[in-house]
Order: structure tokens, then C-alpha cells, then sequence
């Protein structure tokens, strides 16, 4: 019996799939005699036999050991020459999601066959439905009994009351959440609507803890508002926050059993409610059920690098600030410092040194009575790693940061340890006061209290293994509903900035010539200005969106016109965006702004006289009757015909007020669910809409002639997912679209992360102003990118690392507090009676070891300085020798049938005040020793990496440290609570 044997190195399995790339090697054996001959797959020192078919596919079950997926699709092919050769190793795989996608399909034919018995339902009897399916749970029957009536009546409810059936896709993106994996959908797929079904099968057994989390407030107003009639149909609660949101209007929002929030005001929100001292200023009363993250990639991976941090203000030492920019202004780069942009640290060389101390007439740079260097670092930071209108822009006298990923300000966000101050200081600002935490929490602990946590996004599988290592979450990919046909150019490459400028705005004019409309990405505001001014300069109409206030605010409107013909539209990253670039434009939402903008202009001026004069017919009565209405259900007292003069924040605010209310009117709703005053005006909306969506439709079809959006990158971000996300704003739902990235040497990534084979490559080929577009150019991009986010993949997964040591720590605190918080009178006087005896043990431990005679005096004034009302009679322990006799003698005398008399607090206090005086005490103790706990954690973390040098691991350094301050801080708050307790004066 011959056999043939060939082993396939690691090198040569680029085409294994990833769950295989662990493989060390391949036996392959075939022997003559069987039909089927046998293939040996060698793994972890296991061979398993598989059969395989000569001429077609087979699969097989892994009889061995399971990997994390059961089925494997192998082709494998034979061909002959001379005695045997195999030609093998073409292949296709199921990966782990695949098998999910089979078995969700099954439920989603079930979901299909119910839908025409549903169609016949009348409103009522569907709305009926909900109720019929809470009491079969609470007959008992499992969740999973109902799962495909409810994902059909949420189909249904969606049909009737938005007009939209539910893809199939869709459905498939529902199941994935509902099954808290991560939803990987194209742009434009609707993720809007995914959430429904999920969300109504959680809610239907009345229990809320709901959460879907958007990335700003526009998207959480606008989702909230877009899907409200579907829940209200179906009788869910629905409730929406934002930053602006009152307190009393937040806390009762969070009660209902749907809530759309960002992710940022809902951990600050966390926060807030572990600082507060009483139960009324909680404002999250459900707890964390369900949470449905929309854009989760740019939540849980890009601003998972920063954690939510709520500080307490304290004075800023503003002498220091400047005179630290005056001196780092004298220094010179290379010679005295040297900028470590990859890591965005500064180092100070000896020379650096010693110029510093000279100029500040100081001995020691890092003196801890005058700590300069501290001052010195920040501002030589502040100087060479922090540019303006790339990481922060000035607005009215503050600096204000913005997302580098979505190109969006922080509203709220400061930097921290003085370098916030820092830049102040560069920018000649007023210096503000600096920040001590008072509260802090990393993205990746807060979710991960999620009892159940998902995400939608376009763009995860480059992060997918972060995601299943940190949140255990799958990414799966789910179908587009039409093919994607965007075309996706190779990069060029040029050698200056300049070079490459001068292209993107010749692409950029021709494009605009033919009518195509045009989205330019890039990765600041600067770059945006500067692409904006060469287009200025040849009569180029565009818009530009970016982090300043007056674009900003002008997001959406300039987001739903980008796709209109010779639109040409400059944005800094569209990560996050969340509004679809639909080509000819987005009609619903240019409905809306068509009336809300006259609608705001008759507030104003009460003329409507050049009405007629617009492009669209639009009926007077039609306003007047919307304005009307709207001041009305506002409370507003002045009537639109009193020519009063409004401030600009008062139209600001009116005009974001309209455009929310305005979301009630959509083309393909009911009017019949609608109020009946409302639905008066269902004919005249539709007319606008209709006008409008024409205009629309005619525009579409000559911008699919020219080929669609097109997309212009000029830079490659950090990380691919953000260029995939510029990416996908071409071609949405089969529409067909363009991209090509426009880079030079001079960008960011190239001289950071290195680019020196491409720059090689170009002097050699002496191109000068001409692009390259080469293998070598895409691989070696590639690559960089990916050593980028593995990178930052590494430090975020060693932030996260340190912080799980905090997060145990503070989720105890946090729990202690809780009760503290919530406990009755019965449970604070219990926990007094405890605290007060085991502070009486520890110390008669401390200020009486060995049971020495000579320690007992001073053991003895201590307890008379913690507990100065209890009697004491020195007969009674003068003879005491035992430290266990002199402990119950003490407790004897503390605890008697009357003891909390003794307790000047009680004595001087009214009943009815006690309770709240003991929980503030105690709450105010925890309060501030963890603040200094955080503090003191925070130091501990700057200062470990020093114990490298001393062959210690780092790590376990600042676990035991951790652990030490963190028994000292428990004891801590016992005894400063009792000591606070027993020396309590009322006012």
C-alpha cells in the first residue's frame, strides 16, 4: 500500500481561515487501496482521520476535539502526474458565524410564515397581542415560545405605522442583538430599524432596563422620535435623554422601559448617581438589562481609550502654567527635549535639564516642594502633541476637545492632570481651575455591567477579536439586502502635501463640472479649511462640516444634501455621522426642514407673504396652522404676528424644538394613529413630500448615470475601520458609488509609524508631482495600519487590565454605598453598632499589642478620644490584664439596653433627622476617601512602570499596592465615619 505524505509550513497557510491559522502543520495521507482515501490533520499533538470525496465537497465533524466551530468545508482536488501528485489546499471555510446565520434563518421563515396571518389583525386585535404574550410568560411558557410571533407582530406594527417592511436582513440583525452578539451591517441597511424587534421582545414582559445607546444626541433624539409610533402602537414605554435633559425629566425617562441615550450621559449619569447623598437625586432606576449600542466600534474600541471621569474643581496654580510656556518656548527640539509622537509623551534631555532649571532660577527640576517638571512636560505636551483645530478648537475663550475619530467636540470633556491648563496657557486663554476625581470608570467596565450587551455597526471584524476578548461578543456579518457595486480605487500615492492638494481639488473640480456629487474626508479641521480655501479660490461651491460651532450645528441638513447633483461636501471623518448620504438627496428629511425652516421664519416675522415666491406650493393655512398649534403645546404666550425681536439662542432653540416635533409627520404613516389635529394636516405634508421626492427621484437617476457618490480619502486614518467607514458612505442599497484615497509621505501615519520602503521606492522612480499606484504601496499601508491598531489594541487592553483591579474595588465601594444610600434606619444603626465595635478592636490591637501593661494607658485615651460618651469608671479596669477581657468589658458599657442615648447625636437631634445626618456622615466619608483612594491609585500607576528596573512585574506590583490602600481605605471610612458620628454638633 503506497501513501503520499506532504507537510505545509505556517508560512505558506495565508489561505487557512482565521480559527485555523493556529495550526502548526498538515499530514496528508492518501493510500491507494481505499476509495475514500483518508486526509491526517495534525494539531496539538492529535491526529484526526477525516474521509474526504476526490471530486467535490464534504463535511465532516471534528471527532476528536471540537474547535469553536462544528462544521469545516473542505475542496479538495486531485490531479495526476506521473505516480501521484495532489494538488490540494483550495478551500472554503464556515466560520463560527455562519453556523449562527443558518440556524437564525429557520426562525426568520418561521417570522415569514406568519406574516399574512398578521396582516389580517385589526389594529386593535394587534395591539392586543402584547398583552397575550406577557401572560403566556407568566404562565410559564419560555421566552424563545414567542420569539417569532413577536419579531412578526413587530414587522407588522412597522408596516402599518412607518410604512416599512422589515427586510429579511433586518430580521437577521434583530436575532444577532438579541443574542448579544455584534451586528456588522453595510451603511444604509437600516440599522435604525434593527433594533425594534429585539427591543420589543425584552420589553414585552413589562420590565424595562432597556437601553439603546447612540454616540450623540442628535442620533438619540432622531432615532427615538423616528420609531415612537411603533412602541405607542404597541404599548411600550419610551423615553429619551440627552445632555440637556432636566433632572426631573431624565429621572422619570429612565423609568420607562425603552431608553435612548448616549453613551457618555449614560456613564456620567452612573456616576452622578454613586455621588449623590440622598436616594431622591438617583436618577437610574432600572437597572442595566439590556443595552443595544449603535455605532459599537466607535463606543467600545475608539473611545474606549479614555475613561468617563467626573472631578471636583480646585485652584489652578496659573503663575506656574504661563511661566512654564514662557520657558519651553526657549527650548529646542532634538537638543532639549525629544517628541515621542507614537507613544505622545515629551522626554527632557540633560541639556533640557539643566536649561530649564536655569530659566527658573530652581535647583531641582523635580523638587516635590516645587514640582516644575510636572508644568514643564505638560506644556512641552501642550506644545508638540496638541495642535488646534486637529485635537481642540477655541470657542468663546474656552478650548474645547474634539474626537479625533468622529470630528466632533466633547461637549464636557476636559483633559486631566493639569494639561487641560496647560494648553490654555499656550493658547493665552484663562487658565480654569484644575480637577480632582471624584468618580471614574473605564467604557469597558461600565458595559460589561450590562447583564445583556450588543451593537450594530458597518465596520467591527478588524476588532473582532477585541471584542470577544474584553465584552464576549461574536461579530457577525450579516448579507446586504442588494449587491454592493461601489467601485473602491487602489490608493495613490504622492510625494508632498502640496502634490497631493493640488490632485483631490482637480478630482474635486472635474467631478463638480460633470455634477457628480463628491464627499471629501479628512482627519482635521485644518485640513478641511485648507481643502475649503483651494476650492474657494476656483468658485467650487461646497459645504463643510467639521467641529466648529457654526457647522456643526448644520450637521444634518448638510449630511442629507450631500448626495444631490454638484454637491460637494468636506467633512472631518463621517465616522459616527449616522445620517445616510441618499443620492438625489433625502427627501423626508428636506420635507421637514422645508417646513420647519418657514415655519421658524413666519415665527419670526408673522409674513408669509413671500410664500409664493418658493420653489414648492405650499399652502398658508397650512403654517399658520402648524405655528399655532406648536405655540400652543409649548406654552407660548406672544403670537406669531407681534414683529417681537428674538435672540439667537431663543431661535436656536426653537428651531431644534420643531425640527423634534416635526419627526411626528412621516409619509408612509397612518394618519389614523395619528392625533386627530395632526392627521388634519396629513394631506398638505404628503403634498410637500411628493413635490419634493420628484425633484428627488429626477436628480437620482442622473446621478446613477454618472456613477454615483463619489468618496475622496486624504489620509488614512489610524485605524482601517474608520476608512471603511468613509468608504461606506458610497454605495448604500445596491446604489453605485466610488472611493480613492489621495496620501502622501508627508502625512501623519507615514511619519509616525514609518513609510520608508514607499519613500524608497519613490526617489527612485523620480515620479515628482505624479501619484504611484502600486501592490507594494497597498500592502505596505496595510501593514502599517495594522501595527497601528495593534498598538492601541495593546494599550487599550492594558488599561483595561489595570482599571479591572480598580473596577473590583469600586464596584464594592459602590455596592457598600447603595446600601448606605437605600438602607432604613434599622440597617444604619445596625452597621453604627458594628463599626463602633470593630473600631473598638482594632484599636485596642493597635495601641495595645502583646497585652503590655506600659500600651494599655494609651489604648485607654484613644478609646476615650473615638467614644467620649461612654462612662468611665477606672475601678472597673484597672485589673485588667487580657486584651479579650478588656475588649468585652468595653463592649458592655458601649452596648447597654440605651446606648444610642449616649450618642450626642442622638440626644440633640430631632427623630425625624437622624436618619438622613447618619447616611450623610457616612456617605460624605465614603465620598471623599475614595476620591483620595482614585488619587493616591493614580500615582501608584504613573510610578510602576519604574519597577521594571528592579525585575519586578509591574502588574502584580500594582495589584498588591492596590490591594494594601484598598483594606486601609475600608478601614478608613469605618473609623472616620464613627469618629464623625460621635463627635456630631448640630448647627
Amino acid at each position: 500500500m503506497d501513501s503520499f505524505v506532504w507537510t505545509i509550513s505556517r508560512s505558506s497557510m495565508k489561505t487557512l481561515p482565521p480559527t485555523l491559522s493556529w495550526i502548526c502543520s498538515f499530514t496528508f495521507s492518501c493510500h491507494s487501496s481505499r476509495k475514500y482515501p483518508l486526509v491526517h490533520i495534525k494539531y496539538s499533538h492529535n491526529t484526526i482521520p477525516f474521509p474526504y470525496n476526490y471530486f467535490g465537497f464534504q463535511r465532516f465533524r471534528l471527532l476528536k476535539r471540537r474547535l469553536s466551530y462544528v462544521r469545516t468545508q473542505w475542496v479538495l482536488t486531485m490531479a495526476s502526474e506521473g505516480n501521484r501528485f495532489f494538488q490540494i489546499f483550495q478551500k472554503l471555510t464556515s466560520q463560527p458565524e455562519n453556523d449562527l446565520l443558518r440556524k437564525y434563518r429557520k426562525i426568520i421563515t418561521g417570522i415569514n410564515q406568519l406574516e399574512d396571518k398578521f396582516k389580517l389583525f385589526s389594529d386593535a386585535e394587534l395591539k392586543e397581542l402584547t398583552r397575550t404574550f406577557r401572560d403566556r410568560l407568566d404562565g410559564g411558557q419560555e421566552k424563545d415560545s414567542i420569539l417569532e410571533e413577536a419579531f412578526a407582530v413587530a414587522r407588522e406594527v412597522c408596516r402599518r405605522t412607518l410604512g416599512i417592511r422589515l427586510y429579511d436582513v433586518q430580521l437577521l440583525g434583530s436575532l444577532v442583538l438579541l443574542n448579544g452578539n455584534i451586528a456588522e451591517m453595510a451603511t444604509g441597511e437600516g440599522k435604525t430599524y434593527v433594533t425594534i424587534p429585539a427591543a420589543y421582545f425584552e420589553a414585552i414582559h413589562g420590565k424595562g432596563g432597556i437601553f439603546i445607546i447612540t454616540v450623540n444626541d442628535y442620533l438619540a433624539r432622531r432615532d427615538a422620535n423616528l420609531v415612537r409610533p411603533v412602541y405607542d402602537f404597541l404599548g411600550i414605554s419610551l423615553g429619551i435623554i440627552d445632555s440637556s435633559t432636566p433632572f426631573e425629566e431624565k429621572k422619570k425617562a429612565y423609568s420607562q422601559q425603552i431608553i435612548y441615550v448616549t453613551n457618555s450621559e449614560l456613564g456620567f449619569d452612573y456616576l452622578r448617581d454613586h455621588l449623590t447623598k440622598s436616594p431622591e437625586g438617583v436618577v437610574l432606576s432600572s437597572c442595566f438589562r439590556f443595552g443595544m449600542i449603535d455605532e459599537v466600534d466607535s463606543v467600545l474600541i475608539d473611545e474606549a481609550r479614555t475613561p468617563l471621569i467626573i472631578s471636583d474643581k480646585v485652584k489652578a496654580p496659573k503663575e506656574f502654567y504661563y511661566r512654564a510656556i514662557d520657558v519651553v518656548g526657549q527650548l529646542k527640539s532634538k537638543y532639549d527635549y525629544e517628541v515621542k509622537e507614537k507613544e505622545q509623551t515629551v522626554i527632557l534631555t540633560e541639556r533640557g535639564i539643566v536649561r530649564c532649571e536655569n530659566l527658573l532660577e530652581t535647583e531641582d527640576l523635580y523638587s516635590l516642594e516645587t514640582p516644575w517638571a510636572y508644568y514643564v512636560i505638560n506644556a512641552l505636551k501642550a506644545k508638540e502633541l496638541f495642535v488646534r483645530d486637529r485635537d481642540y478648537i477655541v470657542d468663546q475663550g474656552q478650548v474645547k476637545i474634539v474626537d479625533t475619530f468622529t470630528g466632533r467636540t466633547l461637549v464636557g470633556r476636559r483633559w486631566n492632570e493639569g494639561l487641560h491648563q496647560s494648553v490654555e496657557a499656550k493658547e493665552g486663554l484663562e487658565i480654569s481651575e484644575e480637577t480632582q476625581i471624584a468618580a471614574k470608570i473605564s467604557y469597558q467596565s461600565f458595559f460589561k455591567l450590562f447583564h445583556k450587551l450588543c451593537g450594530m455597526t458597518a465596520t467591527a471584524s478588524t476588532d473582532k477579536n477585541e471584542f470577544r476578548s474584553v465584552y464576549g461578543m461574536e461579530v457577525v456579518t450579516i448579507p446586504t439586502a442588494f449587491p454592493m457595486i461601489r467601485k473602491d480605487y487602489p490608493d495613490w500615492v504622492f510625494q508632498t502635501k502640496s502634490f497631493k492638494l493640488e490632485a483631490v481639488v482637480e478630482e474635486i473640480e472635474e467631478m463638480y463640472s460633470l455634477g457628480r456629487p463628491v464627499l471629501v474626508g479628512t482627519t482635521s479641521i485644518d485640513a478641511s479649511e485648507e481643502i475649503s480655501t483651494l476650492l474657494r479660490d476656483r468658485n467650487v461651491p461646497h459645504e463643510v462640516l467639521n467641529a466648529r460651532p457654526e457647522n456643526a450645528s448644520r450637521e444634518a441638513e448638510i449630511v442629507s444634501r450631500a448626495g444631490t447633483l454638484h454637491a460637494v461636501t468636506i467633512s472631518t471623518n463621517m465616522s459616527g455621522r449616522g445620517t445616510d448620504i441618499m443620492l438625489g438627496g433625502n427627501p423626508l428629511y428636506m420635507t421637514r426642514s422645508c417646513i420647519g425652516t418657514i415655519l421658524l421664519e413666519y415665527m419670526k416675522s408673522g409674513n408669509l407673504e413671500w410664500l409664493s415666491n418658493t420653489r414648492w406650493n405650499i399652502s398658508k393655512d397650512f403654517i399658520q396652522s402648524l405655528a399655532e398649534y406648536w405655540t400652543t403645546i409649548n406654552g407660548l404666550q406672544h403670537k406669531p404676528s407681534s414683529h417681537e425681536e428674538y435672540s439667537d439662542d431663543m431661535l436656536l432653540q426653537w428651531k431644534t424644538s420643531i425640527d423634534d416635533w416635526l419627526y411626528i409627520f412621516h409619509p408612509y404613516m397612518k394618519p389614523s394613529i395619528l392625533d386627530s389635529r395632526i392627521s388634519e394636516w396629513w394631506p398638505s405634508f404628503l403634498d410637500i413630500f411628493q413635490q419634493i421626492q420628484e425633484d428627488v427621484e429626477e436628480q437620482r437617476k442622473k446621478i446613477i448615470q454618472l456613477g454615483g457618490l463619489y468618496v475622496i480619502g486624504t489620509e488614512r486614518h489610524e485605524s482601517r475601520r474608520i476608512d471603511n467607514q468613509l468608504r461606506g458612505r458610497a454605495g448604500r442599497q445596491g446604489d453605485p458609488g466610488a472611493s480613492r484615497f489621495f496620501l502622501s509621505l508627508e502625512d501623519r501615519l507615514f511619519r509616525i509609524f514609518g513609510g520608508d520602503r514607499i519613500k524608497g521606492l519613490m526617489q527612485s522612480l523620480r515620479v515628482g508631482n505624479l501619484p504611484i499606484e502600486n501592490s507594494l504601496v497597498t500592502s505596505s499601508l496595510d501593514n502599517i495600519q495594522s501595527t497601528v491598531e495593534q498598538y492601541f489594541a495593546g494599550m487599550r487592553m492594558e488599561l483595561f487590565k489595570y482599571d479591572q483591579v480598580v473596577d473590583k474595588q469600586r464596584v464594592a465601594i459602590y455596592m457598600d454605598r447603595d446600601r448606605i444610600l437605600r438602607g432604613s434606619m434599622e440597617y444604619l444603626v445596625q452597621r453604627l453598632e458594628n463599626d463602633i465595635y470593630q473600631t473598638m478592636e482594632e484599636i485596642v490591637k493597635v495601641h495595645w499589642p502583646l497585652n503590655l501593661p506600659e500600651t494599655k494607658v494609651k489604648c485607654e485615651q484613644k478609646l476615650k478620644e473615638f467614644f467620649p460618651f461612654v462612662q468611665w469608671n477606672e475601678n472597673t479596669i484597672q485589673d485588667i490584664t487580657l486584651q479579650e477581657e478588656f475588649v468585652q468589658n468595653w463592649k458592655n458599657r458601649l452596648f447597654h439596653s440605651s446606648w444610642l442615648n449616649d450618642i450626642p447625636l442622638f440626644q440633640t437631634s430631632p427623630k425625624s433627622s437622624i436618619e438622613t445626618i447618619l447616611r450623610f456622615i457616612y456617605l460624605q466619608q465614603i465620598d471623599y476617601l475614595w476620591m483620595d483612594h482614585l488619587k493616591r491609585l493614580e500615582l501608584i500607576f504613573q510610578v510602576i512602570g519604574l519597577q521594571v528596573y528592579r525585575q519586578t512585574d509591574p502588574f502584580l506590583e500594582y495589584q498588591r499596592q492596590a490591594y494594601d490602600r484598598f483594606q486601609e481605605l475600608i478601614a478608613d471610612i469605618r473609623k472616620t465615619s464613627i469618629y464623625s458620628i460621635t463627635h456630631y454638633k448640630p448647627k
